[in-house]
């Protein structure tokens, strides 16, 4: 298997990564899995700073550079991206292209680009406060704290895949693409899709019923049954957004999507506790000091 064939979705959870990877796995030339998180798994070579380890992966990262400065780190580069092919490779047998579809590689889209340079990457982006209400009603989320499982998600994925944009307007291997504009205009945002990728289509791709290549354990849970994502939100949860809204401002909404800023947006006790418990969420501190300390924290605050 050749890296021309990889094809990488990605995007913030919750955008409607599963409903672009049924449409263009949807024909004999592609094929797909429930999200994979190949990459992910291999994140300690690939962008260690992510990683913590209790073997102090800090020296882990040190050393092997060492290695690389004495036996070639291009050497290293080229064993792991053949290692990888080799894992998607069970993927691709009968298959023209393969489809990693693994919301959370925002998180490693520039090594992505750099460690398979002939692979296309489509980035799919969408108002980050839908997405925000579309956790919150997928999940039946009924605190806060339920939403710090996707504070990174939240607090930079949005301005990390536009960064990414920005530094790769020129490069015709990435794609970007607006879910609004993926649902209001279906048939002509995936035929220009098909004819970037190299796919061919027909409007029989837009019909996915028989389609079950994407599903699997990860992914959308409803497996893009139509779910209601509006309506009127809990106290708690308008305040979040509110304060998530301010966040990320209105020139930042406006760059990223032409999305607008919320007349209602303003700086809230909700979103800063949010904020604050995020920034320790992966610091080696005991779990039952930092549940005593969010529950102490937010009931200072009368926050639920």
């Amino acid at each position: 298997m050749t890296q021309n064939a990889l094809i990488f979705i990605v995007s913030q959870p919750r955008s409607g990564s599963t409903y672009l990877q049924n449409l263009l796995s949807n024909n004999e030339q592609v094929n797909t899995c429930s999200e994979p998180w190949v990459l992910l798994n291999y994140a300690a070579q690939i962008k260690p700073k992510l990683v913590q380890g209790t073997y102090d992966h800090k020296f882990a990262v040190a050393a092997l550079e060492a290695y690389g400065d004495s036996f070639g780190k291009e050497f290293l580069s080229d064993k792991l991206r053949d290692h990888l092919l080799s894992i998607y490779a069970p993927m691709a047998k009968g298959y023209s292209y393969v489809i990693d579809k693994t919301p959370r590689y925002w998180e490693i889209l520039p090594e992505i680009a750099d460690l398979f340079p002939e692979a296309k990457i489509i980035v799919l982006k969408r108002d980050p406060a839908a997405v925000v209400r579309s956790m919150l009603t997928t999940y039946h989320m009924k605190s806060v704290w339920e939403l710090l499982r996707f504070s990174r998600d939240l607090l930079f994925g949005p301005k990390k895949i536009q960064a990414f944009l920005k530094q790769n307007e020129s490069n015709t291997q990435v794609f970007s693409l607006r879910y609004e504009d993926l649902i209001d205009q279906t048939a002509s945002c995936i035929k220009e899709l098909y004819d970037w990728a190299g796919i061919n289509y027909s409007d029989a791709v837009l019909n996915t019923a028989n389609n079950t290549k994407f599903k699997g354990y990860f992914g959308d849970p409803y497996q893009n049954k139509p779910k209601a994502t509006k309506g009127e939100l809990p106290s708690w949860a308008t305040k979040f957004l509110n304060g998530y809204e301010d966040f990320l401002g209105a020139d930042f909404l406006e760059e990223y999507g032409n999305y607008q800023l919320s007349s209602t947006a303003q700086k809230t006790n909700h979103f800063n506790a949010y904020k604050f418990f995020s920034a320790g969420q992966h610091e080696p501190a005991s779990a039952g000091f930092k549940s005593w300390l969010k529950r102490r924290y937010f009931g200072l605050l009368g926050i639920k």
